[in-house]
């Protein structure tokens, strides 16, 4: 038990010392850390930095980024009830980044950015004196992320400067006193400041019921020893098994065409496999059958809190002008023991007009929300990424 306790606690350490040391690196140039910021990218950063310099960190940086790295991020907005009122403007922006048009997208950015703190915020925004944007155990809401930004971003730009800027310094954007703003610096700072948002109103939001959560962990009452060296040994058991499982897999002999149609309906696909779940999502989607769509992906994995009625309201506004999908397997990797990635081709009706759309979904087995191998009792397949982009990606076909 002690061993356990020790490892945990080294590992939250850990995640702590690698976003400050973050934050501490890069957050005078605009870039900050948050909750679903990928460790393994922060830490390539800390190590390119280290090695090489703050400009090939930055180049680091600007590739996680890049419009194509973000299109399989962006549906952690999209889908956000934080962002809601806004997607229309957020689609209007991404496609702008896409273009590289950052001189008419980066206000968009800043625009949203101070819109979703001011509503969630009691009407103090991003860059309003009073708006603290500190959280009780958030990344995001720490002292040395956002509220470090916020200073920055929020300075006073009382000359003209036709100057390249690199920082998003909202102030002499919207006012037109920096008029050298558009480049993909500035434009990538602003969708980090987004993601930032994001993780921290999610934070704002729970920060009472997390703190109720904290004390009852950390109320000796709460569990007697006998309580707790029992439970602990249905975890070593779960754990023994799990491990032996693990041994034993290995990727399946895939022949798409042969072993596992190309398309059709769910029904000839092996109930509940990975391709079963991507087929069942797709029939669900042209049924407009919202509630067994939510049952099939996993947006509390990506980091998205919505749930209940919300979580469905979400979802009949996304996906309510998609209509005739098809779809074709391209490909299948069974990556990890709980993990599969399906490249299929979808054809589809959005807004009146037909789509082809190359997408990718990502898939993990799960036991009771948790990540788990393939095929342990009580598991389903969740769609954890990829289920967004037919909301605003694709090629019209003429």
């Amino acid at each position: 038990m002690q061993k356990l306790l020790e490892e945990t606690g080294k590992q939250t350490q850990e995640s702590i010392k690698l976003c400050d040391d973050f934050n501490s690196t890069f957050a005078n140039n605009g870039w900050i850390a948050y909750e679903s910021f990928n460790s393994e990218a922060m830490k390539n950063a800390m190590f390119c930095f280290h090695s090489n310099g703050m400009n090939a960190a930055e180049e680091v940086l600007l590739k996680y980024y890049s419009a194509t790295e973000l299109s399989q991020r962006i549906h952690l907005l999209l889908g956000s009830k934080h962002f809601e009122p806004w997607e229309s403007i957020l689609n209007t922006a991404f496609q702008r980044y896409q273009q590289d048009d950052y001189i008419s997208g980066i206000p968009l950015l800043l625009m949203v950015a101070d819109g979703v703190v001011n509503n969630t915020n009691m009407n103090d925004g991003l860059f309003s004196k009073q708006s603290a944007m500190e959280v009780w155990d958030s990344i995001a809401g720490h002292s040395s992320g956002l509220k470090k930004v916020k200073s920055i971003m929020a300075k006073g730009r009382r000359k003209t400067n036709t100057d390249p800027i690199y920082l998003p310094y909202r102030n002499g954007i919207l006012h037109g006193r920096d008029v050298n703003y558009g480049n993909q610096a500035v434009a990538a700072k602003c969708w980090g400041i987004l993601f930032a948002v994001k993780d921290w109103a999610d934070s704002f939001l729970n920060e009472h019921e997390r703190k109720l959560k904290y004390a009852k962990k950390h109320d000796k009452k709460s569990m007697s020893l006998g309580d707790l060296i029992h439970s602990l040994k249905n975890r070593q058991d779960d754990q023994a098994h799990s491990e032996e499982m693990l041994k034993q897999w290995k990727p399946r002999d895939i022949h798409i065409g042969v072993n596992i149609p190309e398309t059709g309906d769910s029904n000839v696909y092996t109930r509940n496999s990975p391709e079963h779940c991507v087929a069942l999502f797709i029939s669900m989607l042209n049924k407009q059958n919202y509630k067994s769509l939510s049952e099939l992906i996993d947006r509390g994995y990506d980091g998205n809190g919505d749930k209940g009625k919300g979580a469905l309201r979400n979802l009949r506004n996304a996906y309510k002008q998609i209509k005739d999908v098809t779809f074709q397997i391209l490909s299948i990797d069974d990556n990890a023991a709980s993990v599969t990635e399906i490249m299929v081709r979808l054809w589809y009706q959005r807004d009146g007009m037909c789509y082809v759309l190359d997408n990718k979904y990502r898939l993990i087995y799960m036991v009771n929300g948790t990540p788990a191998v393939r095929g342990e009792e009580g598991g389903t397949w969740k769609i954890v990424t990829g289920y967004a982009q037919i909301q605003y990606q694709g090629d019209v076909q003429r």
